[in-house]
């Protein structure tokens, strides 16, 4: 008995650290967004876009990649939503040891949440409100180049998975 109570207790203890509860991930909330300092910020019609979800500076050739002194490689891309609505981005486990999320704060992390800002948050770099997007600066930390998988997450719904392509075109 002592036994199979002890691997249902190691399978457990695995399994949660496997996946996190959504209130343990790093989260990105209103007041951590960045403003454009002219006005509200307008959602993109062309990049990577799903539902209210997008990733500037991401297209379907190839995202620009800078290294840094420890020979890491970094990719900026701010991550874009539309007020009323959450979301989440995942690096899948097999990829975790060569690309992270640099959306979190203060590390970089596979996991990361965000919410957007009510319309009528006053902004700080302009008079007037922040208005139907946020934006959250950060980007992708990778070891090396290559086409990496990515999953969204919207309102807390199935995820859907992108490649994207660092360096390299995805083929």
């Amino acid at each position: 008995m002592r036994l199979v109570l002890g691997a249902a207790v190691a399978a457990a203890l695995a399994a949660a650290a496997a996946a996190p509860a959504q209130r343990d991930l790093p989260t990105r909330d209103c007041s951590t967004r960045i403003e454009a300092g002219s006005g509200p910020i307008a959602f993109p019609r062309r990049g990577l876009v799903v539902g209210p979800v997008a990733l500037s500076a991401v297209d379907a050739s190839r995202i620009r990649l800078y290294r840094d002194d420890s020979g890491r490689y970094f990719a900026k891309s701010a991550l874009l939503i539309k007020a009323g609505h959450t979301a989440s981005l995942a690096v899948p486990p097999p990829f975790r040891g060569l690309m992270l999320l640099a959306h979190a704060r203060p590390e970089p992390a596979p996991l990361v949440r965000f919410e957007a800002c009510r319309p009528e948050t006053r902004a700080f770099s302009y008079d007037g409100t922040v208005g139907r997007v946020t934006a959250f600066n950060g980007g992708f930390v990778l070891t090396r180049p290559g086409c990496y998988p990515l999953d969204i997450r919207v309102d807390g719904g199935g995820a859907t998975r992108v490649r994207l392509p660092f360096g390299r075109p995805c083929r």
